[in-house]
């Protein structure tokens, strides 16, 4: 499963909050998903792999006036 198909996959269900590629050797191999808080996570000093992280779009707006203003 590549990129695309985990982001969509994500977006049809209601409860999942981030996801990633399980492997991004080439391109990536398979997804995760976080539904609800996100835990597990790892903070790597270099390298490490991108996360998506869904929000509500008024959460997108408060971060973008609270950024710009």
């Amino acid at each position: 499963m590549d990129l695309m198909e985990c982001r969509d996959l994500c977006h049809r269900n209601c409860s999942c909050t981030a996801y990633a590629n399980i492997d991004i050797t080439d391109g990536g191999s398979g997804c995760v998903m976080w539904v609800g808080e996100l835990i597990d996570l790892r903070q790597y000093p270099a390298g490490g792999q991108d996360l998506y992280v869904r929000l509500a779009a008024s959460d997108v707006g408060m971060l973008f006036l609270l950024h710009y203003t």
